[in-house]
C-alpha cells in the first residue's frame, strides 16, 4: 500500500533515494522536495538554500521532511511486488501526516513489515535575546538598546531538532549565528533578521528585531525663569532643566549644587536654600537605555541681597536720642549700593503721600512735625528691598529768649531800670530741636555768645539786643531793650525837706478867749493898735529892769489879771500845746505786703487827711521822694513808674503846732510774671501724648506769683498748680491742639497768653509678624519649616519705636526684640509680641500660636479599574485610572506634584488617565503648607488600551493578496499568530463564515464552498478585542 500527501503546484521538484537498508530488505524512499515553506509572506531578506533532508538521531529514529511527496519501492529479493513498484507507471506519491507513522509494506508472501517514521513539518521557533545591555521600548513600540550590548540567539524544535541558526544585520548576508556578536559602538538603527534550520530541511520564515542601539548620553540644557543679568539671576527665579536625547528619550535629570548630593530633577529648581554669592548648578541626564550625558556646569552669581540704601541727610542736621530734626533747607539724599546686579530703581513716599521716583534729594514741607519717610530700591534682577523708613522732625520754628533780671529792676518807660548788682540773664529756649546758643551784644558791639548774665558796672543808659539759634539754625528774630543802670537805693528818700513854717500868730482870739501855743507868753502894753506904735513889756517882777516870761498851763484855761486902774480885766488863754494828726490812705490799685515792703500795682492813689482836738488844722504839707514840702490840696496820683518811693508828710494847727514828719515807703511792680513751660516725660519736640506730664514755671520780680492759668483749646482756664499730665487738662480736638497759659502776680499784673501748639499722639505702633521662610497661618495657629525665623517689624507714622518685645510661653520672660527669632523643630510656643513708641504709647500685644512643622507629608496612590500587579509595577486596563491622596499631620498638604515618564512635574489636581498604551513611570511627591516635601516616590505603570495584534501566513505563497482578500490553493495551510505588547493574548479565536467560534491552535485548512470569510478575534487581559477578516478564495487552476 502506499500514502499519498500530495502539495499542489509544486514550484520546483527534486528527486533523490533515500535507502534504508533493513535486514535482508532495502527500502528505497523516492520523494519530491517542496519549496521552503514560511509563516508570513516572505521578508524583504530571503533565507538560504537549504536541502531537505533525512535524519537517524541517536536512538535511530528517522526523521523526515513532512513538506515532500515519497514513492516507496521494495529493493531486494526478486517478486512480483517489487516489479510492480517499479513499474513507473503504477508509481503514486504519498504524502505522510505529521508526527510518528509507520510505512507497512506487503510481502510476496503476503507478511507485512512495518518501518517506523517521524515526519516534521514544522520549523523551528527562534528567540532572540538583547541582553548585558538596557532595553527600553517606547510607547511607539520601537526598542532602544545601551552599551555592551551582546545578542543570545536560542531555537526551539520538538521533533528532528535544530541544524543550525542564522543571523544577519541590515543589509548583510546570513551567517551562522556564534557566540562572538559584533560590537554595537555607535548610535545606529538595526534590523536584525534571524531564522533557524532543522535537521530535516524545516526553514523558519525570517524573523525580524528592529532595535536601535543608543550608547550616548542626553544633553542637560538650563533655564532660568524669573529675574535675571547675564549670569546673575534673582533668589526667587527658578532654574529649570530640559534634556535632548537623540535615541531612546530621556528618563531622569540628576542635579545639585557646588559640593552637594545630587538630587532628582522632578520640577523648577528653587533656590531658596542657597546664600548669596557664586555657584556652580552641576546636572546631567540618563536616558531610557541608562547612558548618562555630559554634565553641565552652569556658573552663576545668585543675588539674594536686595540693594542696601544708605541715607544721607545734609545741610542743618541734629540728632538727640533717637529723634533726627532738620531745617526746611536740609537735604535727604537716598543712595542705593548694590553688592551686585546694580540698583535699577528707587522710590520714596514722605508720610502717606503718593510714592515718587527718587531723582533728586528730597526736601521736607515747610511744616513743623514729624515726618516718614519710606524708601525702597530694586536691583537689575528684581530683588526688592524692603521698605524701609526714618523718621525725622522738620523743625521750622524758631526758638525764643526770655530776659530774666537776677537783682531789682523796674520798669522804666519803654525799658528797665537795673542797678549795677543786677545780672541779666538770657532763658532761650527751643521745644522742638533745641537751643544751640544764644548771641547778645551791648549797643553797636560786636555780637557775642551768651555764656553767663551779662552785668553793668557804670551807670548809664544801655541798648541790649539778643537773639537764640536753634540746633538746625533757626533764628529768632534780633530782640532790644533798653536798661538804665543806676543806685537801686534812691538817695533822694532820705534826703530831709525843710519844713514851712507857719505865717500866723501864736495866738488867736475865738469868741471871747484867748488860745495860743504851748510857749512863753509875754504881755506888751501900747497906746495905740498900730502895728509901728510903740510898745512896753510888762514886768511881773519888783525888779523891773527884769524880763521875764509868764508860765501857763497848756491845755487849760488861764486867767491873767492886768490892773491898770482900780478895775481889773479878766483874759481867759487857752494854751494848744498839742500838734494834728494826719493819716494816708492807698486807692485805686491792688496791694501785696511782703515783709516790711508794701507793694502796689500800677495807679494807686494816695489821699492825706489830718485832725486836731483844739484849734484845728491849719495847712498839711507832704514831701515825695525827699523834695520840698509842698501843701496838701489834692489827692496824691501819678505811681505808675516801677520804682520804691517815699511819701513824708506833717500837719500844722491854728497855732502853729506842728506834726512830728510821718514817712510812707512802698513799691509799685508794673511787671507782669513771665512764665516757661516744659515737658518731663514722654514727648519728641511739639509731639506729645495724653500721658505727657506738663511743668510750668512762672517768675515776678516783685510782688511774686499770685495764680498760674492753663488753658487747653478754647476750655475754660483752670489753675495750675503742679505738673500735670495733659489728658487731665480736658478733651483734645483731633490730633492738633493748643495749650494758652499765663500767670497772675499778687498786685494783679496778669502777663500776656501765651501758647503752645502741638500734636497729640494718642496711636501706639503697629507691630507685625514677618516670617522670614516657609509658613502658613490657619486662624490663630502659624505652622513653620523648621528653618523659619521670625522677624518683628515695627512702625510708627509719628513718632520713633522706643522698644519691641516678644516671649514665649508667658509674659514673664519677655526679651527685647534685636534679631529674627528662631524656634527649635518640634516644638510648640504660645507668642506674644508688642511695640512701644517714644512716647509711651503701646501696640497691641500680640498672641500667635506657633508650631515647627519638619515632617514631610506622606502620599498614597490608588487605582481605580481594572489593573493586574506584576513584579515591576501595575498594568492598567483601559478606564483605569490613578489617584493621589496625601496626608500631613502638622500643617496640612499644600499640592502634590507628578510627572509621566519625562515630562516635567506638574500640580496633581484629578485622577489620571492614560491615553496611550505604553510604559509609563510615574513619579509623584506632596509638599506640605511650609515647604516640606516627600521623598520621590516612583510607580511603574505599564498601560494597555491596545487590541492585540493579529498575523495571518500562508504555508504557500498565495497567488493574489491584499488587506481584505486573498486567492490560495486549496492545500495552503493558514497559520495564525497574535500578540499583545502590553499585557498577554487571553484568546485567539476564529470562525468561517457564520459559523460560531472556535479557539485556534493549529494551521487551518480551508475546505468546502469558495469563497469564504475567515474572521479572527483576539481578545487580551483586559478585553482589548481585535478582529480581523479576510475573504479567502480557493485557487481552481491546476
Amino acid at each position: 500500500m502506499y500514502w499519498n500527501l500530495n502539495k499542489t503546484e509544486l514550484k520546483k521538484r527534486l528527486t533523490f533515494g533515500l535507502i534504508l537498508k533493513i535486514g535482508l530488505i532495502t527500502l528505497c524512499f523516492l520523494f519530491v522536495i517542496t519549496e521552503a515553506l514560511y509563516a508570513q509572506s516572505p521578508p524583504a531578506k530571503p533565507p538560504l538554500e537549504h536541502e531537505i533532508q533525512t535524519y537517524r538521531a541517536p536512538d535511530n529514529k528517522v526523521f523526515i521532511n513532512q513538506h515532500q511527496s515519497y514513492q516507496f519501492m521494495f529493493l531486494g529479493m526478486q517478486s512480483e511486488a517489487t516489479q510492480v513498484l517499479e513499474d513507473a507507471e503504477k508509481q503514486r506519491s504519498q504524502l505522510l501526516p505529521e508526527g510518528a507513522t509507520n510505512v507497512q509494506i506487503s510481502n510476496a508472501d503476503g507478511s507485512i513489515i512495518s518501518y517506523p517514521l517521524v515526519v516534521d513539518g514544522t520549523a523551528p521557533v527562534s528567540t532572540i535575546e538583547l541582553v548585558n545591555a538596557p532595553l527600553f521600548t517606547n510607547d511607539e513600540g520601537r526598542l532602544y538598546v545601551g552599551k555592551s550590548m551582546s545578542v543570545k540567539y536560542e531555537a526551539v524544535d520538538e521533533s528532528a531538532g535544530v541544524l543550525n541558526t542564522y543571523w544577519a544585520l541590515n543589509n548583510g548576508a546570513f551567517n551562522p549565528f556564534t557566540e562572538e556578536n559584533p560590537a554595537f559602538r555607535n548610535n545606529q538603527n538595526y534590523m536584525l533578521y534571524y531564522y533557524a534550520v532543522d535537521r530535516v530541511g524545516n526553514v523558519e520564515p525570517v524573523q525580524t528585531l528592529e532595535f536601535e542601539v543608543d550608547v550616548t548620553g542626553p544633553q542637560v540644557l538650563q533655564h532660568v525663569e524669573g529675574p535675571q543679568n547675564l549670569s546673575v539671576i534673582a533668589a526667587e527665579a527658578t532654574i529649570s532643566l530640559a534634556a535632548t536625547d537623540n535615541a531612546s528619550g530621556v528618563n531622569s535629570i540628576f542635579f545639585w549644587f557646588d559640593e552637594n548630593e545630587a538630587s532628582q530633577y522632578s520640577t523648577s529648581i528653587s533656590l531658596n536654600d542657597l546664600e548669596d554669592g557664586d555657584h556652580i548648578l552641576f546636572a546631567y541626564a540618563t536616558d531610557n537605555v541608562k547612558n548618562a550625558g555630559d554634565t553641565l556646569a552652569y556658573r552663576f552669581y545668585l543675588d539674594r541681597n536686595s540693594p542696601e540704601i544708605a541715607v544721607e541727610l545734609s545741610g542743618d542736621v541734629f540728632k538727640q536720642d533717637a529723634t533726627t530734626y532738620l531745617s526746611s533747607e536740609s537735604n535727604i539724599t537716598l543712595i542705593p549700593r548694590d553688592n551686585k546686579s546694580g540698583a535699577a530703581s528707587t522710590k520714596y513716599q514722605i508720610n502717606q503721600n503718593p510714592e515718587r521716583p527718587y531723582s533728586n534729594p528730597i526736601r521736607l514741607p515747610s511744616v513743623s512735625g514729624t515726618y516718614t519717610v519710606t524708601y525702597y530700591s530694586g536691583d537689575v534682577v528684581g530683588n526688592t528691598s524692603d521698605k524701609e523708613s526714618v523718621k525725622l522732625y522738620l523743625d521750622n520754628g524758631r526758638p525764643s529768649t526770655n530776659i530774666r533780671f537776677q537783682g531789682y529792676y523796674s520798669k522804666k518807660g519803654d525799658g528797665y531800670a537795673i542797678n549795677p548788682e543786677t545780672k541779666i540773664a538770657l532763658d532761650a529756649g527751643d521745644l522742638e530741636s533745641g537751643l544751640k546758643e544764644v548771641r547778645y551784644k551791648v549797643n553797636d558791639e560786636p555780637w557775642e555768645v551768651y555764656t553767663t548774665p551779662i552785668s553793668f558796672t557804670q551807670k548809664e543808659t544801655v541798648s541790649l539786643s539778643y537773639y537764640s539759634i536753634d540746633q538746625v539754625n533757626n533764628q529768632e528774630e534780633e530782640q532790644r531793650i533798653k536798661l538804665t543802670i543806676q543806685e537801686t537805693e534812691n538817695t533822694d528818700l532820705y534826703v530831709q525837706p525843710e519844713r514851712i513854717s507857719p505865717e500866723n500868730s501864736s495866738f488867736m482870739k475865738i469868741e471871747e478867749a484867748i488860745q495860743g501855743p504851748d510857749k512863753e507868753v509875754y504881755l506888751w502894753l501900747s497906746s495905740s493898735d498900730a502895728e509901728d506904735s510903740e510898745k512896753f513889756m510888762l514886768s511881773f517882777s519888783s525888779d523891773s529892769s527884769r524880763v521875764f516870761p509868764i508860765n501857763l498851763q497848756k491845755n487849760t484855761e488861764n486867767i491873767i489879771q492886768v490892773e491898770v486902774d482900780e478895775s481889773t480885766t479878766h483874759y481867759p488863754i487857752t494854751i494848744d500845746g498839742t500838734p494834728p494828726t494826719s493819716t494816708i490812705e492807698a486807692s485805686g490799685a491792688a496791694s501785696f505786703k511782703q515783709g516790711e515792703t508794701l507793694i502796689f500795682a500800677p495807679g494807686v492813689n494816695l489821699a492825706l487827711s489830718a485832725s486836731d482836738n483844739i484849734t484845728g488844722v491849719k495847712e498839711m504839707y507832704t514831701s515825695e521822694n525827699g523834695g520840698r514840702y509842698q501843701p496838701y490840696d489834692k489827692m496824691l496820683s501819678g505811681y505808675y513808674t516801677e520804682q520804691n518811693y517815699a511819701i513824708r508828710y506833717y500837719s500844722v494847727d491854728e497855732v502853729g503846732n506842728e506834726e512830728n514828719e510821718q514817712l510812707f515807703q512802698f513799691n509799685v511792680d508794673a511787671t507782669a510774671p513771665i512764665t516757661s513751660h516744659r515737658f518731663s516725660s514722654n514727648f519728641s519736640g511739639s509731639n506729645l501724648s495724653e500721658y505727657t506730664t506738663l511743668l510750668l514755671e512762672a517768675d515776678d520780680n516783685l510782688a511774686g506769683i499770685d495764680t498760674t492759668y492753663i488753658q487747653l483749646n478754647n476750655e475754660k482756664p483752670i489753675i495750675y498748680n503742679s505738673e500735670i499730665k495733659l489728658s487731665e487738662l480736658g478733651d483734645f480736638e483731633g490730633a492738633y491742639n493748643t495749650i494758652y497759659y499765663y500767670s497772675v502776680d499778687r498786685v494783679g499784673n496778669r502777663e500776656q497768653k501765651k501758647q503752645f501748639n502741638f500734636k497729640i499722639d494718642k496711636t501706639g505702633p503697629v507691630v507685625n509678624a514677618v516670617w522670614q521662610g516657609p509658613h502658613f497661618e490657619a486662624k490663630n495657629q502659624v505652622y513653620i519649616h523648621p528653618t523659619t525665623e521670625l522677624a518683628l517689624k515695627a512702625n510708627d507714622e509719628e513718632m520713633e519705636i522706643r522698644t519691641v518685645w516678644y516671649s514665649t510661653n508667658g509674659e514673664n520672660n519677655r526679651q527685647p526684640y534685636s534679631h529674627p527669632v528662631s524656634f527649635k523643630a518640634g516644638s510648640f510656643s504660645v507668642l506674644q509680641f508688642a511695640a512701644e513708641d517714644e512716647l509711651g504709647n503701646q501696640s497691641e500685644v500680640h498672641n500667635l500660636n506657633v508650631a515647627v512643622d519638619g515632617t514631610a507629608p506622606q502620599t498614597q496612590h490608588v487605582i481605580s479599574g481594572d489593573r493586574i500587579e506584576s513584579k515591576n509595577g501595575f498594568i492598567f486596563g483601559p478606564g483605569a485610572t490613578l489617584s493621589f491622596s496625601a496626608a500631613d499631620r502638622a500643617s496640612g498638604v499644600a499640592y502634590i506634584n507628578y510627572s509621566i515618564n519625562s515630562e516635567t512635574m506638574t500640580r496633581y489636581s484629578q485622577s489620571i488617565q492614560f491615553k496611550q498604551s505604553g510604559q509609563k513611570i510615574v513619579r509623584f511627591q506632596a509638599v506640605d503648607q511650609v515647604g516640606n516635601v516627600e521623598e520621590l516616590q516612583v510607580l511603574s505603570v505599564l498601560y494597555d488600551e491596545t487590541a492585540p495584534e493579529i498575523d495571518i501566513s500562508f504555508s504557500k505563497q498565495p497567488h493574489q493578496q491584499n488587506d481584505k482578500e486573498v486567492t490560495i490553493d486549496a492545500e495552503t495551510l493558514i497559520s495564525i499568530t497574535s500578540i499583545d505588547r502590553e499585557s498577554e493574548v487571553k484568546s485567539l479565536e476564529y470562525k468561517l463564515s457564520e459559523q460560531d467560534y472556535k479557539p485556534y491552535f493549529r494551521p487551518i485548512k480551508m475546505q468546502g464552498s469558495s469563497p469564504q470569510k475567515l474572521i479572527i478575534r483576539s481578545i487580551d487581559l483586559f478585553g482589548n478585542e481585535q478582529i480581523k477578516v479576510i475573504a479567502i478564495q480557493l485557487n481552481s487552476k491546476k
